[in-house]
């Protein structure tokens, strides 16, 4: 009966149920003669398995093969072909696969590395001059002590060899032909880090690329102390290196003549290459010239403008502030161009107007509308008048003010449209509530205008005490996340709390000390009803310390979130990765799993769930990411496109803005890692339900992402 079985078994094996018809066709035809490897792809790994199919062929025909339905990946191996390993899927009853082949050539060296012993792993990076329609990636390169050998396409290509911690080699230019060996000679390796870029010359400079100097100077004046400021001049096709730095933070900056490119602050790591995104574009300086209508603030006085440019997402510096003149006119003094933050200020202190303004080639004029009118403003808690202070956003301007015992405010605020959302704040009794979709009462009178804001007296109090029962003997904060967004409040002194005014609905209640949370506690609050008191128990914090890493090394810069799943968790804060790639944070006391989301620049996205060990979280991060397309939310419909990746949940929508982008009714998330995902439309709650071992109810579509590969998820199935 065994043998039965083990017959069954090798049959299904060597002929698989389903098989469909795929015809390999190749790029350029030759008589060269390859063997081709196909590997069935369910998960990263499988792409380096043994292979499940191989045949040996000429490059003039087609390769017909019968292969199951999914994703298959594609080798083809020659001695003077080169080939860069491609995946397809396999749906259809016939599929017609095109295989990328080009003839290959090799560079070949002697090495001398300084300081090292053992053999080194040299990588060729390589990428077509000008954007060529060529190739473009990394191959290892057989290495021993003295000498090293690449396989790259035949064509023109700029190519870098690497060895990790020692400054990189290039090769601008090479003229690789078919079946012939570049020589490299000798090439001597020593440690240090390099930084990479390219110099753009805008058109109406004039200035000869060879008078043309990056530097390169320490960003703060600690390091200014240790370090001194390097320099290189341009290369092949304006780009520039800069060999030797010291790690630390840069300006790096491009002068020519009496011309420069704005500056632009880059990170760099010991031994590794900081490429840099933001290209050097050497220009004439530009003025800003903002004119304001009306001309004088509410109070009479001419308006403040200030210029501020972005030295990240996150950090911004001031260039320029200073009184606008009494016709409403300001100009800047001379700036480069680029994305920077306008602010025009009253003299009071009233944000009237922040946005951003991109500068360019020609200096630029900005009208900017300050048109206001008379605001009578009343707020309640529970049709009672609530004293406290609100602070109004619009488009481009958020304006505070202070209501009085009666409730009420009178003032100018922006005349543009009605608020985006009002944020309310009292001591007594306690409010920290936002609130949504306001919208002013016109009178009569086109420039008076009334706004209302009426909160229910719906409440959350509690107390707060330690693990052994004792009151806490410190500081600590309560948050209150639910509604429309999060809430803190100070804990008083005797451990209670207390939050009124808040909308009817549920919310995740936690209260947070030094080095120490409490779970968080689901309530639901119901208009007219106030919930039993919550009693919220500090313990010590669940310590995690981890580092990003990839191939080159640490990965600075990168964003952070942990998220336990055993202890139910209400905020989980962003955390950023320093110099050396590595972040320390918290998560709920006594969590044991955390789902992690990491963003790295440069980096595909990353999701997975993870068990917390004593061992610092080691999080590798790829440059291999794929494209991503899922249906976006309908309006209305409480469900969310949810991704399963790696045993987490994550609402894909989430990421539209910054990781994602809407395109025909679509979410595009252009760089995630590749592997297997499944997607479900699911609310919230439902897909909270996996953590606790419930079933998810409703059908999901599963698909492979391969690595610089592309997979589209349509709705699933919406029947039960």
């Amino acid at each position: 009966m065994r043998l039965v079985h083990s017959f069954a078994a090798a049959v299904l094996a060597a002929a698989p149920l389903f098989a469909n018809e795929v015809s390999i066709a190749f790029s350029q035809a030759s008589n060269s003669r390859v063997t081709v490897e196909l590997r069935h792809v369910s998960r990263i790994a499988d792409l380096a398995a043994p292979p499940a199919v191989v045949r040996e062929t000429s490059l003039n025909t087609p390769l017909p093969v019968e292969l199951a339905p999914g994703t298959w990946a594609l080798d083809v191996r020659g001695r003077d072909t080169w080939h860069a390993q491609q995946t397809f899927n396999v749906a259809a009853d016939r599929t017609t696969v095109t295989a990328k082949v080009w003839p290959a050539a090799l560079v070949h060296g002697r090495l001398d590395v300084d300081g090292m012993k053992d053999d080194v792993k040299l990588r060729a990076t390589f990428a077509p001059p000008d954007g060529a329609s060529a190739p473009m990636g990394t191959v290892d390169c057989t290495v021993g002590k003295q000498s090293f050998e690449c396989r790259l396409p035949a064509t023109a290509l700029d190519v870098r060899l690497r060895i990790r911690d020692y400054v990189t080699k290039f090769l601008w230019n090479q003229q690789l032909e078919k079946k012939t060996t570049v020589d490299t000679g000798t090439l001597h390796f020593v440690r240090g880090a390099v930084l990479l870029g390219r110099v753009e010359i805008a058109r109406d400079v004039h200035v000869a690329p060879e008078t043309v100097h990056v530097s390169a100077s320490p960003s703060n004046a600690d390091e200014s102390a240790t370090k001194v400021a390097l320099s290189a001049p341009l290369e092949d096709r304006d780009f520039f290196h800069i060999d030797g730095l010291p790690p630390g933070r840069y300006d790096v900056i491009a002068v020519g003549g009496k011309f420069r490119s704005r500056p632009v602050s880059i990170v760099v790591l010991p031994g590794l290459t900081a490429e840099m995104r933001d290209v050097l574009r050497i220009e004439s300086p530009k003025t800003l010239r903002v004119v304001m209508n009306p001309p004088l603030d509410p109070s009479g006085k001419p308006w403040h403008v200030s210029v501020s440019r972005y030295l990240s997402d996150h950090h911004i510096e001031t260039i320029s502030g200073s009184a606008a003149d009494t016709t409403g006119e300001w100009s800047s003094p001379p700036i480069y161009g680029g994305t920077y933050q306008l602010a025009i200020d009253a003299s009071d202190g009233g944000e009237w107007y922040v946005d951003d303004v991109q500068t360019g080639d020609a200096d630029l004029t900005k009208n900017v509308d300050l048109a206001r009118q008379h605001v009578k403003a009343l707020v309640t808690l529970g049709g009672k008048p609530l004293r406290g202070t609100v602070a109004v956003s619009f488009r481009t301007s958020t304006m505070t003010f202070d209501t009085d015992d009666a409730g009420t405010w009178s003032g100018e605020l922006p005349a543009a449209a009605d608020p985006s959302e009002a944020r309310i704040t009292s001591d007594m009794p306690p409010v920290r509530r936002s609130i949504r979709d306001l919208h002013f009462k016109r009178t009569n009178d086109s420039n008076e205008a009334e706004l209302r804001i009426e909160l229910p007296v719906n409440a959350i109090m509690g107390t707060v005490v330690r693990k052994d029962g004792k009151p806490i003997d410190g500081p600590a904060l309560v948050q209150i996340a639910g509604g429309e967004g999060l809430q803190q409040l100070t804990v008083a002194e005797d451990g209670t709390f207390f939050a009124a005014g808040l909308a009817a609905g549920r919310y995740a209640v936690n209260a947070t000390a030094f080095l120490m949370d409490s779970p968080a506690i689901d309530v639901v609050v119901q208009d007219g009803g106030v919930p039993d008191p919550l009693r919220l128990v500090l313990d010590e914090s669940t310590k995690v310390h981890g580092q990003v890493i990839s191939d080159s090394g640490p990965v600075a810069g990168a964003e952070i979130v942990l998220a336990s799943t055993d202890v139910p968790q209400s905020v989980s804060p962003i955390n950023m990765t320093d110099a050396n790639g590595e972040f320390s944070t918290t998560v709920s006391p006594g969590a044991h799993e955390i789902d992690v989301f990491v963003a790295a620049p440069g980096f595909a996205l990353k999701i997975f769930h993870t068990r917390i060990r004593e061992a610092s979280l080691i999080v590798p991060v790829d440059q291999r990411g794929g494209r991503l397309t899922v249906p976006a939310p309908h309006a209305g419909d409480p469900r969310h496109p949810y991704l399963v990746h790696n045993g987490m949940w994550y609402p894909a929508d989430a990421l539209d803005g910054r990781f994602a982008h809407a395109e025909a009714g679509n979410l595009v998330i252009p760089a995630i890692d590749p592997g297997a995902y499944t997607l479900c439309m699911a609310t919230h709650t439902e897909a909270n339900a996996p953590r606790h071992g419930i079933m998810f109810p409703r059908p999901c579509s599963s698909a492979f992402l391969a690595p610089y590969g592309s997979a589209s998820f349509s709705s699933p199935d919406e029947s039960p």
